[in-house]
């Protein structure tokens, strides 16, 4: 008899020392995320930025690459791209671009300044954001 009173008393896990269990798991979870978050939080934004501009990169590499009659002047670019007249300017600390004059898109925000160089066979994009990181772009032309 006295075997199957211990047998009894040794049966597993009670409910309550399950739910103490994922109480402490849940706790120590969320301190994981904050102590990361305080670490990493810096540098999460730094990468937003850097996606934020390199997205900007891969879509004018795309317009420009068919574009043609480049022109530049101060923070400015002007090229015509199926009958269009396509113009990217720098307005305050905006990146807009505009097609045909009319209306316009916010391409970027919070950049300090913009260069466009036309030159024969390319089209280089100096650009600094609000924070002084600087990013540099080359897009060949289509030469026929």
């Amino acid at each position: 008899m006295r075997n199957r009173h211990a047998l009894n008393r040794n049966g597993g896990y009670t409910l309550l020392s399950a739910m103490m269990a994922l109480a402490i798991l849940t706790v120590t979870a969320a301190l994981v995320a904050n102590v990361a978050q305080a670490v990493l939080g810096d540098h999460a934004y730094q990468t937003t930025e850097r996606k934020d501009i390199l997205i900007f990169f891969q879509q004018i590499n795309d317009e420009l690459a068919g574009g043609k009659d480049f022109a530049s002047s101060d923070r400015r670019l002007v090229f015509k791209e199926d009958g269009n007249t396509v113009d990217y300017q720098l307005i305050g600390t905006n990146l807009r671009r505009s097609v045909n004059g009319e209306g316009y898109e916010i391409l970027l925000r919070n950049v300090r300044s913009v260069d466009f160089q036309v030159h024969p066979n390319d089209v280089s994009i100096s650009l600094t954001d609000a924070e002084g990181r600087t990013y540099h772009w080359v897009v060949l032309k289509m030469v026929k």
